[in-house]
């Protein structure tokens, strides 16, 4: 129930920030994302 219940914060506490304050960060994913762009031969076609 501790659980739950913090989880219910954070949840109101999100909800009390303005958008822009609203963000991920993950670095990989974003080199990931620009090294696709350099390759030759892509797994999806874009």
């Amino acid at each position: 129930l501790r659980t739950a219940a913090a989880m219910a914060a954070l949840a109101r506490q999100a909800c009390a920030r303005p958008p822009e304050d609203l963000c991920s960060v993950a670095p990989a994913l974003e080199i990931s994302g620009m090294r696709h762009e350099q390759r030759s031969s892509r797994l999806f076609a874009t």
